[in-house]
């Protein structure tokens, strides 16, 4: 049994308790328990509790934005985690408290039930925000990768089309000799890489890509059209593919 207490008094004496039941909540939901953060977590709600009650030397972020919850977001996020896994670790937290305070007849007054509310929701809030902020920046870098791949290409199939365009249009070489097939298979790179480009947009909103079967012969004539006539070069192919292809 206990007497009247403020939650913030109750929520430190039974510090230890509260967080260890916080943790079995958390296994018993199959969720890997950020201790550290937690624990972090529950400090600054007491010291928001403690705050709003009238001790002015009490400090914390909540019901502010919580760097504690935006670092569960970058751990998660980091470890390639599912963002549906912060809320219940939020949740975990209010059902210790509620655990334990049943334990000694806890009685919350509703405006500092309302509160730890407050803090547990900015908690969420500011945890989920942060890892879909992680989230668009990944994408973004990825998408700027990938374009850069593709401009990194078509400018070296470009740049050997215009120097071949260069010598048959001085009329050095003949269209039908070596010059002229680095003219065509380079155009046709380009087309092939605008064709990637383009199936690419299509996965990402979501329309299925019209598969086309892979000519090993055209692979091999892209490669070797990266090659000028007069210089010498050696081209190796590996592929790897399931069994079943073979």
């Amino acid at each position: 049994m206990t007497g009247h207490v403020r939650l913030h008094e109750f929520m430190g004496a039974h510090r230890e308790q509260i967080l260890q039941a916080c943790e079995a909540e958390l296994s018993a939901a199959r969720v890997k328990s950020p201790s550290a953060d937690v624990a972090q977590f529950f400090d600054e709600i007491v010291q928001s509790l403690r705050r709003d009650s009238g001790h002015a030397d009490s400090q914390s972020p909540l019901p502010g934005a919580s760097s504690t919850a935006a670092h569960m977001a970058q751990e998660r996020h980091s470890a390639g985690l599912s963002v549906n896994e912060l809320p219940p670790i939020f949740g975990a937290i209010s059902q210790a408290i509620g655990k334990v305070g049943m334990r000694y007849d806890l009685t919350i007054a509703a405006e500092e039930y309302q509160r730890l509310n407050l803090c547990l929701d900015s908690g969420v809030a500011t945890a989920i925000e942060d890892y879909w902020s992680r989230h668009r920046a990944a994408e973004g870098l990825l998408i700027t990768e990938r374009f850069g791949f593709f401009a990194h290409e078509l400018r070296n199939a470009l740049g050997n089309a215009t120097v071949a365009f260069r010598l048959l249009r001085d009329g050095k070489l003949g269209i039908g000799g070596q010059t002229g097939d680095v003219l065509s298979r380079n155009l046709s790179r380009m087309e092939s890489l605008i064709a990637q480009l383009l199936t690419s947009v299509q996965v990402e909103v979501g329309v299925a890509p019209d598969l086309q079967p892979l000519s090993i012969n055209q692979l091999l004539g892209d490669l070797d059209a990266s090659i000028l006539p007069g210089r010498d070069a050696h081209l190796r192919l590996q592929i790897e593919a399931q069994e079943e292809l073979f």
